[in-house]
């Protein structure tokens, strides 16, 4: 879906945004959130932490307790035995920290709004392409290869700033409905969103792309406000 990830916001593609969730500055940056959120928990919510590590890795970090210290142990070994399994608790809540915060960042990436406009985009362009080639019979894999070529091709002319006009109407041709133009399609595809989303996407796009001019109005008026 990259030819429709070319936004006013510069969106980051999927593939490449992913790449970087790991990259040598993103895992510096989250090593440095998990130190913090680690150092921030207490009580309750540090124990849920600890607990959600699951028991094999909790009796690694509790090891130093439960390993032999003799049969009269000295307070100074039993101390020392303390002090090393509670770094290994404080270690083991910042590893959890830091699964927690990938897992979060990942979210983050596939929730991104205007991610998640271009994806609506994308999916409806392409349900309205397979009823299509549906249509086609025997002939729909030569079909759906024409199509992905001229996709690709527009990809590539996008990507060097060249003018999409041409492959855009033989898209037309070949498809029967145009290719998702913005922000005609960002509004479109927000038409049908779920009343309780649809306001709160209606306002996000005029922020983005301004007021929803006479040119994008053809789609149906705002249903049933709830």
């Amino acid at each position: 879906m990259t030819m429709l990830e070319e936004r006013p916001t510069k969106l980051v593609p999927l593939e490449q945004a992913l790449k970087e969730l790991d990259s040598p500055e993103a895992v510096t940056d989250r090593r440095a959130r998990a130190a913090k959120r680690a150092k921030e928990l207490a009580g309750d919510a540090r124990g849920r932490v600890i607990w959600q590590a699951g028991s094999i890795e909790l009796n690694k970090a509790l090891h130093p307790l439960q390993r032999g210290l003799g049969w009269n142990p000295s307070a100074a070994e039993t101390r020392a035995a303390e002090v090393e399994a509670g770094h290994g608790v404080d270690k083991l809540v910042f590893e959890q920290c830091l699964i927690h915060l990938r897992a979060e960042d990942m979210r983050d990436i596939y929730a991104d709004p205007d991610r998640m406009e271009a994806e609506r985009i994308w999916n409806a362009y392409c349900h309205q392409v397979s009823a299509y080639a549906w249509q086609q019979g025997n002939q729909s894999d030569a079909w759906i290869a024409r199509w992905q070529a001229m996709i690709a091709d527009r990809a590539a002319a996008e990507q060097y700033g060249d003018p999409t006009g041409a492959i855009d109407a033989r898209l037309l041709r070949h498809v029967g409905v145009p290719y998702p133009q913005l922000p005609q399609a960002a509004w479109d595809t927000a038409d049908v969103l779920p009343a309780a989303e649809r306001e709160n996407e209606y306002a996000r796009l005029e922020r983005k792309y301004g007021p929803r001019t006479p040119t994008t109005t053809e789609a149906p008026k705002r249903r049933g406000r709830k």
